[in-house]
């Protein structure tokens, strides 16, 4: 849920207009700096491909797509070996 967060803020503040124009400006610019590579983060991907509600909707390239998908089959084959079983995904909606 990070990732689709950010995400969304981060379209909040480029695509709004009025009120303080330079406050929206920084904290674009600093939300860039701290978190411009939370798409690498390998838990957080795999989190938001498992959620159901995103999936792969906030990896906006086919590279960044490919890289989440890896990391998920990545993370069920490890688990499927570490226990011998496929983790249970639980859908609460």
């Amino acid at each position: 849920m990070v990732i689709t967060v950010l995400d969304g803020l981060k379209h909040l503040l480029s695509s709004t207009s009025g009120g303080l124009r330079v406050l929206r400006d920084a904290l674009l610019s600093l939300l860039n700096d701290k978190f411009s590579d939370v798409k690498d983060d390998v838990v957080l991907c795999v989190a938001t491909v498992f959620d159901t509600r995103f999936k792969l909707l906030p990896f906006d390239t086919p590279y960044q797509r490919d890289r989440a998908l890896t990391s998920t089959k990545a993370s069920m084959t490890a688990e499927i070996c570490r226990t011998g079983n496929p983790p249970i995904v639980v859908n609460c909606h």
